[in-house]
């Protein structure tokens, strides 16, 4: 596939995957200060490059259109210092209220499980799609903290004649 396509297959998957997870956190936000309508703020905080960040703001333009009276405050950075920011955040208190983690973050985050809103208890969140060990990914003692927007796969690719010549090398030298 060629990079373009696979960028915007991208874009697309983390618009779609965003939009839903914002909408799981509606009802826990507060009413923006010093405002004339009774609008519900949000705070999502995300982690990555230019073409995430550019899906995900297109995302929340969209959930907006969508929810008039909900403002979603967006909070995006790279990756480098996320994790301290992140940590410094939920030790202070004030953490945002839907937030991109990663899911060996969760065993520092809520090692009980209590660290975040248990997410099985949201009625309109539909998790049918997901199998039950993806799910399982994202909970921390049976309580669902994250659902996956996505998985990897580790893999390792040998090219063999390569590998075979190197291993030759190696003998005549007398390395292995």
């Amino acid at each position: 596939m060629k990079r373009s396509k696979l960028k915007k297959w991208l874009a697309l998957g983390t618009v779609c995957a965003v939009s839903g997870i914002i909408l799981t956190a509606c009802g826990n936000g507060k009413k923006a200060e010093n405002s004339s309508e009774d609008k519900t703020e949000i705070r999502f905080s995300w982690w990555g490059g230019d073409t995430r960040h550019e899906a995900t703001l297109s995302a929340i333009k969209l959930f907006e259109k969508e929810n008039p009276k909900i403002k979603v405050k967006a909070e995006y950075s790279g990756y480098d210092g996320i994790v301290e920011k992140t940590t410094t955040q939920i030790a202070g208190g004030t953490a945002a209220d839907l937030m991109q983690v990663n899911y060996d973050w969760l065993v520092n985050y809520s090692p009980t499980g209590e660290g975040f809103y248990d997410l099985s208890k949201l009625s309109d969140l539909d998790l049918s799609g997901y199998t039950k060990e993806i799910l399982e990914v994202g909970q921390m003692k049976g309580i669902q903290n994250a659902v996956p927007v996505s998985t990897n796969a580790y893999t390792l690719m040998i090219n063999k004649t390569q590998y075979d010549k190197k291993e030759l090398r190696c003998l005549r030298l007398g390395m292995i």
